[in-house]
Parts: structure tokens; sequence; C-alpha cells
């Protein structure tokens, strides 16, 4: 997995409200940067968030956590439990690796609400195709609707 570095963080905190000016964090050879504002409940976590990363890999992610699963769980008077995420995540990587495809760079805004999850992929280019799109997830329900375009390539 590799340890986590917090390189830079400047924060400010009152009662359940922390507004990030910026963290720089540090993973293997990759660096996130957050920045925004949350505000947690026990129930919500309501959130206005930029995340911007140099490179990422979610398959690699995914098998950090699905380890971490595996580990022995915590008793329940003492598991903690994360509160429902609301709010706006938007986020800005250069380079994402996901089911073997590298998305060069890839922008999107992640918003929770009740009930869904929304994804507007507004820049994602893979082998040179632009894949803007959308991803509503609701329980264990996705739709995708994405609308591939190339110039001077054929699509088929």
């Amino acid at each position: 997995m590799g340890s986590v570095h917090i390189s830079k963080a400047a924060l400010t905190a009152a009662n359940n409200l922390l507004n990030i000016t910026t963290a720089v964090i540090q993973w293997q050879d990759r660096t996130l940067r957050l920045s925004g504002a949350a505000t947690l409940s026990p129930e919500v976590l309501e959130m206005n968030l930029s995340l911007a990363a140099d490179a990422l890999d979610v398959d690699e992610l995914v098998q950090v956590v699905e380890k971490k699963r595996s580990l022995p769980t915590a008793t329940p008077a003492n598991r903690f439990t994360w509160p429902k995420p609301l709010g706006l995540v938007s986020v800005d990587i250069d380079d994402l690796a996901l089911g073997g495809y590298r998305y060069t760079p890839l922008h999107a805004d992640i918003s929770f609400d009740q009930d869904r999850t929304h994804i507007d992929i507004t820049a994602a280019n893979v082998c040179g195709i632009s894949v803007p799109g959308r991803i509503e997830i609701a329980g264990d329900k996705a739709l995708l609707k994405f609308k591939p375009r190339a110039r001077k390539r054929v699509l088929a």
C-alpha cells in the first residue's frame, strides 16, 4: 500500500465545520490536493470539496480498500460508521487508471444527495477519444450515459 504523507495542510475548524484552504497529500509517487469545506454530524457529512491529483490508479485503490476490509473488524462498541455524504466533490485528475484504461485527463463533478450519487464527467480522454457523460447511482443500480466523440477517428 505504501505510506500516506501529508506534506502541507492549511485548515481551520470551528464546531463541526472544517475549512480546508489546502491539503497536499503524498501517496506512493502520487500527489493529491484537496480544498473546500465540510460539515460533520453523526448522520451526515456535508461537503463542497475540490480534489486534484497528478495520477490515480482506481484499481490499485480498490485493492487497498478490499485488503483493509479483510482485516479483523473492530468490536461493535468501537466501530466507526461513516455518515451519509451530501454535497459536491469536483475532481481533476491528470492521469486516471481504471479497468485497464487510462483517462488523460479526467474532470468530473460528483454530487451526493439523499438517495443518489451523480457523476458528471465533463472531460475524459481515453485512447484519443473524448468520453464525456453521466453516471447515476441509486442503491445497487447504476445508469451510464456517455457521448463518445473523436476527430479523424473511426468509432466502430
